[in-house]
């Protein structure tokens, strides 16, 4: 049976392991909410939505020429273009 000390030891031991539980979990939000600043930065730098930001970042390859990098935006924008096109 807890005696009213180790009660007391253990509500410490508790409240210890809930602040640094507390303080990682700010730690992890502030990182992401560091990480989202960086990809809306990077979306209006790039003149593309959130959304059109990550298809991009999915079809572009590491070294694009410019005209091949504006494709890629262009496309990242409205994907059925391409079809449009090939239809006319």
């Amino acid at each position: 049976m807890p005696t009213r000390a180790s009660g007391k030891i253990c509500a410490q031991s508790s409240a210890k392991k809930d602040r640094v539980t507390i303080e990682e979990t700010f730690r992890r939000l502030m990182a992401l909410m560091e990480e989202l600043d960086a990809e809306q930065k990077r979306a209006v730098e790039e003149g593309l939505s959130e959304d059109e930001l990550a298809l991009f970042d999915l079809l572009k390859k590491d070294e694009l020429a410019k005209a091949e990098r504006e494709r890629v935006k262009q496309v990242s924008r409205d994907p059925a273009a391409p079809l449009a096109s090939a239809r006319v």
